[in-house]
């Protein structure tokens, strides 16, 4: 009877060693996988040349940049670096540090950041620090400063943003871009200009300089190509200063048409409209050159001319045609257009939800 407890323990410990080894194997072969899948991706992959074109987006809320980010995707590769800003104040008693530290890890963990690292890709989430700028206290949502066009442009014209990109060629973006899959050209063959945006509507912008009307032809900033020699040139000119102090804050000039009006103004021999029309457009969206590269904001100015909309049958066809030949272009377009419909339209990247629309513009085939 003696011999029971000790044949028990025996096995009980042979028993645990041949756990411990099957654990002890199944961990090896995991980490081999893991090896063999780094030096894989690394060697067949991977360059380790410096990227030269730096994608470049701000805002204060970390998912909004993943549906445009899911556009831009397969535009770039492995000689781009994505560059991700959101708002930090050194003043805010340390709250703005832990925001920051937990949407950086919400947006690093992000399905299409993932896609991107396989492509060779590498995304940094960055801060841009807005201490200086007056906040409204008596709003009570904390971002909602943050999120529009004023912090947009304290962004754009501070020259801390352009000195912390090591990449001479930028790409600036927001959500509300799109880049179409059906376009004659590439990104990349837009990336040596020194300042390039969307059209404006022939007449629309029109400023004093040098003795002269300058007639701003085109140059929107929230999707446009821009060098970093030329956005610093144009802030530390000695003749835009005021201009710049009362823009960067809010009280002047649009970004857009502060470095629009000094490419027009310093570099008239760069400005080239034929390239804008295939670059971008927002403004003025039925012209020959469709499809171009990429679209913003269209809503901005729906129902207006030869833009997207629901009021005239010309709104509706052009609508129409925008879907058609450039589909991503229905995320930016679904809240302005809802009334006429188009089908299902996932428009999560602007409010969390899914709505779908049923009605005219789905009779039309879109």
């Amino acid at each position: 009877m003696a011999r029971r407890p000790r044949i028990f323990a025996c096995l009980t410990r042979i028993l645990l060693v041949i756990l411990a080894a099957k654990y002890l194997l199944v961990d090896m072969i995991n980490s081999l996988d893991d090896v063999v899948f780094t030096l894989q991706h690394e060697h067949t992959i991977c360059s380790s040349d410096k990227p030269k074109f730096a994608a470049v987006m701000f805002h204060s809320e970390p998912d909004q940049f993943e549906s445009v980010l899911a556009d831009l995707l397969p535009h770039i590769h492995e000689m781009w670096v994505v560059r991700l800003f959101l708002p930090w104040r050194r003043t805010d008693g340390g709250r703005d540090s832990q925001f920051f530290y937990r949407s950086e890890q919400r947006i690093l963990g992000m399905n299409v950041v993932q896609q991107l690292a396989a492509k060779c890709v590498h995304v940094e989430v960055m801060k841009h620090d807005v201490s200086d700028f007056p906040i409204d206290h008596n709003l009570n949502a904390r971002w909602t400063i943050d999120s529009g066009p004023v912090i947009a442009n304290h962004f754009a014209l501070s020259r801390e943003t352009y000195e912390s990109i090591n990449e001479q060629q930028m790409l600036f973006f927001q959500q509300d871009s799109a880049f179409c899959s059906g376009a004659n050209r590439t990104l990349d063959s837009f990336m040596h200009h020194k300042y390039l945006g969307a059209p404006w509507l022939p007449g629309r912008i029109q400023l004093a300089g040098n003795g002269k009307t300058l007639t701003l032809l085109y140059g929107n900033g929230g999707l446009s190509i821009r060098s970093k020699r030329f956005a610093l040139f144009c802030i530390n000119l000695a003749q835009y200063q005021h201009d710049w102090i009362e823009a960067r804050l809010g009280n002047g000039l649009a970004e857009d048409i502060y470095f629009s009006r000094c490419l027009f103004e310093h570099f008239e021999d760069k400005v080239d409209i034929h390239e804008a029309r295939f670059f971008a457009a927002e403004e003025f969206l039925d012209h020959p050159n469709f499809p171009f590269l990429a679209v913003h904001d269209p809503c901005r100015v729906a129902e207006s001319e030869f833009a997207v909309g629901c009021s005239t049958e010309g709104n509706i066809r052009v609508t129409q045609d925008l879907i058609q030949k450039c589909p991503e272009s229905r995320r930016v377009t679904a809240r302005c257009v809802a009334s006429c419909g188009f089908g299902k339209v996932d428009t999560s990247w602007e409010d969390g939800h899914s709505v779908g629309h049923v009605g005219k513009m789905q009779v039309l085939g879109i």
